[in-house]
Parts: C-alpha cells; structure tokens; sequence
C-alpha cells in the first residue's frame, strides 16, 4: 500500500507533536513563537492596526509567563537573573501594548533574540550529541 500524501502529513504531524510536546524543543518553539509575536505586532504598529498589535502582544505576555512559570531558578547558576528578565520582558510587552510603541517593542527584540539564539543552539548541540551517540535528548 503507497502512502498518501494525507498519510505523509499525519505521520509529520503526530512526530513534531511528540518531539516539541516536553523539554527544551518546546522551550525553543515557545521562543519561535514570542519572535514571531512580537515582530507581527511591530508590523501591525507601523500600519495602525492596534486591534492585531493587542492580540500578537497579549500572547507574547502568555508565552513570556509560560516560560517564567517552567523556569526552577534554582537548578542553575543564573536562574535568579532568568526569571528577572522574564518579568521585566512582560513589563515591558505591556508597555509596548499600552502605547503601542515600537521603541519598547525593539527593546523586547533585543531581550528576545540572545535567548532565543541560545536556546535554539543548546537544543541543536544536544540534537546533535544524540544523533553521533545513538542517545535521544533527554526531556525535562
């Protein structure tokens, strides 16, 4: 029996589910995401659209407290310092949204973008060190 393109699609699906579902592929999609948010909302500053600039920022504030929620400072050197960024990136995004200003959506970029990069190439580190010794990423 050939497989469908449908067939294809589902198995695709039902994979990226289970490898981004827990731990650090998840973290880096959250961060996907958040990118993705905020870069839209600037977007939608620049043309006047304050109704999609609201929804794109209030969800970069949930993905933002979603990720202050998993965080254990405590598991790491410099945990104390994440979890203070975190709160000051949602300060801000709620600034941003409350005056719809690019500025402080630029300083968000600029908050987002090192942590993003990090993440994406501890996962790609990882990914790969699984990959040579036959192991899979371990999941939190």
């Amino acid at each position: 029996m050939a497989l469908t393109e449908q067939d294809v699609a589902n198995a695709y699906a039902d994979t990226a589910t289970r490898t981004v579902s827990t731990g650090p592929m998840l973290v880096v999609r959250l961060y996907d995401r958040l990118a993705h948010d905020v870069e839209l909302a600037k977007r939608y500053i620049a043309e006047d659209d304050y109704e999609n600039a609201d929804t794109c920022l209030q969800h970069a504030e949930k993905i933002v407290i979603v990720l202050r929620t998993g965080l254990r400072p405590e598991g790491f050197e410099g945990g104390d310092n994440l979890r203070r960024l975190y709160n000051t990136l949602v300060e801000l995004l709620v600034k941003a949204n409350l005056f719809k200003d690019p500025r402080v959506i630029e300083q968000c970029q600029g908050i987002i973008a090192p942590l993003h990069d990090a993440w994406t190439q501890a996962v790609a580190i990882e990914l790969e060190k699984g990959a040579t010794s036959g192991a899979a990423i371990g999941m939190a």
